[in-house]
C-alpha cells in the first residue's frame, strides 16, 4: 500500500521561459495559453509513462510480507531516497538495507538476506525538483509538443498524416494506444527509460 504523504507542489515539464524562447516569443500575451498547453503536455508525458507525475514527492510504502522475499520493490522508483524502514517496531539502521533501482534489499553483516515475514513500513522520497531542473529527455519532450500544439492551434492533434491526391486520406493517432504520442521515434526512445508497466 501506498501512501503520498506530501504531493509534489509541480508538475510541469518544461519552463515557461524556455517555451517562449523556442517560440521567439518576447512578450506575455501568450502566457496563459502556453501554462495551459505545458500542464497538458506534461499530463501527456505522465500518461504515456504510465506515472502520476514526476514531481518531488514524500512516500509511505507498507508491505505486509507474508513470507520471506529476497527485495522489496518500490512503487516509486525515481531516484528514491530511503528515509526510514520499519520492521515490525523495529527501525533499521542504513546499514541494514541498500537500494538498488527499484528495490530494497536487506543486509546482514554487508551481505544481502531475506526479509522475514513482517509488517515492513517504508518512508521514502522519490521524483524530481521540477522547479530546479526536469531531466533533459523529459523537458525536451514535453518542449516538442507545446511547440506543437501551439503551431498547430487550430488543427485537429488527433491527425497522424493527411494525403491530398485524388480523394484524399486521412490518418488519425488511435488514442486509445499510448505509443501514440505524437513525438518523434528518438523522442520516445528517449522516454523509454522513464516508462513503468502496472504490476499483474
Amino acid at each position: 500500500m501506498l501512501v503520498v504523504v506530501t504531493p509534489s507542489d509541480e508538475d510541469d515539464l518544461v519552463t515557461l521561459e524556455r517555451v517562449k524562447s523556442e517560440l521567439s516569443i518576447t512578450d506575455d500575451s501568450e502566457d496563459l495559453k502556453l501554462g495551459d498547453m505545458i500542464a497538458e503536455a506534461s499530463a501527456m508525458i505522465a500518461g504515456y509513462c504510465n506515472r502520476e507525475g514526476f514531481g518531488f514527492e514524500d512516500l509511505r510504502q507498507t508491505e505486509r510480507l507474508g513470507c520471506g522475499v529476497t527485495s522489496i520493490m518500490l512503487e516509486r522508483n525515481l531516484a528514491p531516497q530511503i528515509d526510514a524502514i520499519m520492521v515490525g517496531e523495529t527501525l533499521l539502521d542504513p546499514t541494514e538495507y541498500e537500494v538498488d533501482g527499484s528495490f530494497v534489499y536487506r543486509l546482514t553483516d554487508d551481505e544481502r538476506t531475506y526479509w522475514e515475514a513482517a509488517k515492513v513500513v517504508i518512508e521514502y522520497r522519490s521524483g524530481f525538483d521540477l522547479a530546479s531542473a526536469s531531466p533533459p529527455a523529459l523537458s525536451r519532450a514535453a518542449l516538442d509538443l507545446v511547440v506543437g500544439m501551439y503551431r498547430g492551434a487550430g488543427r485537429d492533434t488527433g491527425v497522424r498524416s493527411e494525403q491530398v491526391e485524388g480523394v484524399g486520406q486521412t490518418a488519425y493517432f488511435d488514442q486509445r494506444n499510448s505509443d501514440a504520442l505524437p513525438l518523434s521515434a528518438d523522442r520516445l526512445a528517449a522516454l523509454a527509460p522513464y516508462r513503468v508497466f502496472p504490476r499483474r
